[in-house]
């Protein structure tokens, strides 16, 4: 059993969640959305799941991806990722910040590819 979870419950509470999409490596890319807080403190969250070479938001997408990975291929991999950026700066939005973040990373799908198994 796994649990991927975005806050502690202690020091960060989720204040809300939606669904959002993104640009991202010359696609739209759907992502999982949380605003999370801590005290005076906010945080926007993007969280998505990488199985098999696919980017998903929904958890039983992602399990029946896991699935027909696990059916069709020797060692799929997968795992959960989580961004996150301060909404702290009303200058610099979260939604700018995560969009550079991710525009300079490698995509997920590739790099989880190229991970030795």
């Amino acid at each position: 059993m796994t649990e991927n979870r975005l806050v502690d419950n202690q020091r960060w509470h989720i204040a809300r969640y939606g669904h959002g999409e993104i640009f991202w490596d010359g696609k739209r890319t759907k992502v999982a959305t949380a605003e999370i807080v801590s005290g005076p403190h906010r945080r926007l969250v993007w969280s998505f799941y990488a199985v098999a070479g696919n980017i998903t938001s929904g958890l039983m997408e992602t399990k029946l991806l896991q699935a027909r990975a696990a059916l069709l291929e020797k060692d799929p991999v997968a795992a959960f990722v989580a961004v996150s950026a301060s909404m702290d700066d009303l200058k610099d939005p979260a939604e700018r910040q995560l969009a550079r973040f991710l525009a300079a990373s490698e995509p997920f799908p590739q790099y989880l590819a190229s991970l030795p198994r």
